[in-house]
């Protein structure tokens, strides 16, 4: 089970959010700005492991997802 969790976001900074994935050894983060591409910004197998995405304030209409990866 992946959650994300403790999301936060200052204008002009970065945004964060916290991944937990319980029973995933790999997982990839992944970015979009029109839900028809996925541009992976990192993979990783730590849990729980903070996410900061320090190109957020130059792309305001991202959105993300965290998915297993085999």
């Amino acid at each position: 089970m992946i959650q994300l969790a403790g999301w936060n976001w200052s204008p002009g900074g970065p945004f964060k959010f916290t991944i937990n994935a319980t029973g995933v050894p790999n997982y990839v983060i992944e970015a979009t700005t029109n839900f028809t591409g996925w541009t992976p910004l990192g993979t990783n197998s730590a849990s729980p492991y903070e996410f900061m995405d320090m190109d957020a304030a130059n792309r305001p209409h991202r959105f993300y997802r965290v998915r297993s990866q085999p």
